[in-house]
């Protein structure tokens, strides 16, 4: 799950959960909602695409698009921290602190830039493993 508000009251959130059987990875559920205060509208989107990139100073970029290029996004780590579970499952859990460095959305009635929106913050939560 990954949220980011920014300044002007606007509010991104997508959730892209996966299940792997076998090798072999399924997406349960992709989707991103867009709210804009301004015009009091959610705006769905489909088919989430998240491309992580590493980085030499240990920061993450992650690269965020949608369906018809509608939504693109990217987003910086400036802080995370991390635990797992083990004992008969393993399972683990990366919390990474984001700011929005670049934001474009066409809802169709606008384009809504980071000009727009001010800055931005959020989160990208990472997990991975099972629970038994």
């Amino acid at each position: 799950m990954v949220e980011n508000s920014f300044q002007e009251r606007i509010n991104l959130t997508y959730y892209i959960p996966n299940l792997e059987i076998g090798g072999v990875e399924y997406n349960i559920y992709n989707s991103m909602e867009f709210y804009d205060a301004e015009s009091r509208k959610i705006h769905r989107f489909k088919k989430v695409k998240v491309y992580e990139y590493p980085s030499e100073k240990g920061d993450k970029r992650w690269v965020v698009t949608t369906e018809e290029g509608k939504v693109f996004m990217v987003t910086k780590s400036y802080c995370k921290e991390s635990f797992s579970f083990t004992n008969n499952f393993n399972f683990r859990y990366i919390e990474n602190l984001v700011e929005v460095v670049d934001f474009q959305v066409d809802t169709g009635d606008s384009v809504v830039t980071l000009q727009k929106t001010g800055s931005g913050l959020g989160m990208v939560e990472d997990t991975s493993g099972f629970v038994i």
